[in-house]
């Protein structure tokens, strides 16, 4: 199921834009964040995301050779609909994920992504952990993705 469009999905999008994010590619400072989010979750697969009106980009990426994915594809994209947070233990029970190709091919299971807002508290993206199995991340877990999320925009915003 494709995600509700954020409410005032405009101003996010030219927010998204603005910050110059979509631009980046390759950057050590947001690898090292991916890498250890990756470590600290027990998770394959790492991803810094943004997303405009049409696609989620991977400005950083650990367990995968793919740079992005449509809007419809974007896991995501319901996180963004979020106040911080969002996990999902098995991909395949919600209703939001179940006809999600992704689910499907390569079949991932299970999600966890915290929200990146810029300064004016618009979601631009995430900072997320998946896997091909489903589970759940640990209080410990939730808090770091939630604090390395908030150090991908201190570095968005250095730059």
């Amino acid at each position: 199921m494709k995600a509700v469009p954020y409410h005032d999905q405009v101003r996010r999008i030219a927010a998204v834009r603005d910050t110059g994010a979509l631009q980046i590619v390759d950057e050590q400072d947001f690898d090292d964040i991916t890498a250890l989010a990756s470590e600290i979750c027990g998770t394959p697969v790492a991803l810094i995301t943004m997303i405009d009106a049409r696609e989620q980009h991977f400005l950083s990426r650990v367990g995968t050779d793919l740079r992005g994915t449509t809007v419809e594809q974007a896991i995501c994209s319901h996180t963004l609909l979020e106040e911080e947070y969002l996990e999902i233990p098995d991909l395949r029970l919600d209703p939001r994920t179940l006809d999600n190709g992704l689910v499907e091919n390569p079949g991932v299971r299970f999600y966890a992504g915290s929200i990146l807002r810029d300064a004016e508290g618009l979601p631009l993206g995430t900072l997320c952990v998946l896997d091909m199995e489903p589970r759940v991340l640990n209080d410990f877990q939730r808090r770091a993705l939630k604090t390395l999320a908030k150090q991908v925009m201190k570095q968005v915003e250095l730059r």
